[in-house]
């Protein structure tokens, strides 16, 4: 029965997609980045809450990021973009394999997001688009998102993340904050948790080598992991 329900609200969301692609091309042309921003923020109302799935922030620690980091996520599903759009506050982009950019479901809402297309076989242009998202976190007070696996893991355990994009976030001006998303791959999960560690200031990981602070990322997804399991 489940899987019959699930079916049918993908062919919901396929009859209602052109929809959206349409009102995500007329508001990238406008530019106007309130509606934009608001226009994102009913994306998980209408795609998880209409299956009757919810969200919960969870903090861990004593310290919240204010204004704009970098938050560095596990990525189990397609449900963690609109699971982060739902519970990260401000607004927000993505850095992104550039396939979705290109993608006729994906593409326009990438695109409308300002989101970041990377290429992943031209090290030279990677390197050219995080250091621009970097500036822009600092100059356009706008946050990221980062999935350092690169790509979905549609299980419980996490890939390796990419050692590269650490050499880049070590020059950040502005903090790191570990995400840990809980079992947003499985159809049974009615509430997706996000557990958001405690940022990890620019003073702390500038002087760090690259494994270094992927190892300090990873490990504190891994724990907030662990927490989650035990709860």
């Amino acid at each position: 029965m489940a899987k019959i329900v699930s079916m049918f609200m993908m062919f919901l969301t396929i009859l209602a997609l052109p929809y959206y692609l349409k009102r995500a091309k007329r508001l990238d042309r406008e530019g106007n980045k309130e509606a934009i921003h608001q226009e994102l923020k009913r994306y998980p109302t209408d795609y998880l809450k209409i299956r009757k799935k919810n969200t919960k922030r969870i903090n861990v620690g004593n310290t919240v990021a204010e204004g704009p980091c970098i938050y560095l996520s596990n990525h189990q599903s397609h449900n963690d973009i609109f699971i982060l759009l739902d519970t990260v506050p401000e607004a927000f982009r993505f850095i992104a394999k550039k396939e979705l950019f290109e993608s006729p479901m994906y593409g326009s809402f990438m695109k409308m997001s300002q989101s970041y297309p990377l290429d992943r076989d031209d090290p030279r242009q990677s390197l050219t688009l995080l250091k621009q998202s970097l500036n822009d976190a600092v100059e356009k007070n706008v946050s990221l998102v980062v999935f350092p696996e690169g790509t979905r893991s549609h299980k419980a355990e996490m890939s390796e993340f990419k050692l590269g994009l650490f050499s880049m976030m070590r020059k950040s001006r502005v903090p790191l904050v570990p995400v840990y998303i809980h079992e947003s791959y499985n159809p049974k999960t009615k509430v997706y948790k996000a557990y958001f560690g405690e940022p990890i200031e620019p003073e702390e990981f500038n002087t760090l080598k690259p494994q270094e602070i992927c190892d300090r990322v990873k490990n504190t997804i891994l724990s907030m992991q662990v927490l989650a399991n035990e709860s």
